[in-house]
């Protein structure tokens, strides 16, 4: 997966209210769920930029959040 997709649309960016949403009317699903928790965990926990991507280095779909101290990458790899 090369990011979070809804309705088949690759999304560039989502919030954790977002992902809450995409959780709760199924847009997401299986494995992508706890990926998309462990990744609004690591921006609440400090981490600047998150993005869940199918491979490092090439940017899928950021997590926004506020300003932060690193960056982070979820990968299936």
């Amino acid at each position: 997966m090369p990011g979070v997709k809804k309705e088949g649309t690759l999304l560039k960016a989502i919030t954790p209210f977002q992902i809450q949403d995409l959780i709760e009317k199924g847009d997401v699903f299986g494995g992508m769920i706890p990926k998309l928790k462990s990744a609004v965990g690591a921006s609440q926990n400090g981490v600047q930029k998150v993005y869940i991507t199918k491979q490092i280095g090439v940017v899928g779909t950021e997590i926004k959040r506020e300003v932060g101290h690193s960056d982070a990458f979820i990968s299936h790899l």
